[in-house]
């Protein structure tokens, strides 16, 4: 239960240890969930890319199967 003084740019804060262990603990996970959250709403768009992508060359594929193919001689 002792104060702790937080000196911070536009001031400074007195709390007790315990607080201020668990603000730093509470702040932590929310930058930690915030990144997390970037990370996956990336590879989701990644995902949904590709996934057009592999649609329009299976769409192409299926296409050129159907041409008849042409002899030259």
């Amino acid at each position: 239960m002792d104060a702790v003084t937080v000196n911070y740019y536009f001031g400074q804060l007195t709390l007790p240890l315990s607080a201020l262990l668990v603000t730093a603990m509470l702040a932590g996970v929310v930058l930690g969930a915030i990144v997390l959250l970037m990370a996956t709403l990336k590879l989701r768009y990644e995902n949904r890319r590709l996934q057009h992508k592999l649609s329009v060359s299976e769409q192409e594929i299926n296409s050129l199967r159907i041409l008849p193919i042409k002899d030259s001689h």
